[in-house]
């Protein structure tokens, strides 16, 4: 979340750009965390597809919910919803997180 806030805060160029490939670094391993994370519960097509329907749902959402937010507030105010939402994937992670103490999911899938 720290490199997504080095854009708008900064006001150098250079340092905006390393933090958003740190930021674009961190985000690249969600999705599949995600889905290995349905896979491994009980009923895995179910979960998969609820997954990739909410990654959809995003891809849906997300454009017009930032333009909106650049019209209103401005273009580094996208930046400051994204980190919100951000936390709000941090806080959520505990639900998706293994139960089991070996790191194994608790709930073997088949």
């Amino acid at each position: 979340m720290i490199g997504l806030l080095m854009g708008p805060l900064s006001g150098n160029v250079y340092v905006a750009i390393i933090g958003y490939g740190l930021t674009g670094i961190g985000f690249a391993n969600v999705v599949p965390v995600l889905f290995s994370t349905a896979g491994a519960m009980p009923r895995p097509e179910v979960q998969i597809a609820t997954v990739s329907t909410m990654g959809y749902a995003g891809l849906l959402v997300a454009p017009p919910l930032l333009g909106t937010v650049a019209h209103v507030a401005s273009l580094a105010g996208i930046f400051y919803v994204a980190a919100v939402f951000t936390v709000v994937i941090a806080l959520l992670a505990q639900v998706c997180a293994p139960r089991g103490s070996s790191g194994r999911p608790a709930i073997e899938a088949g």
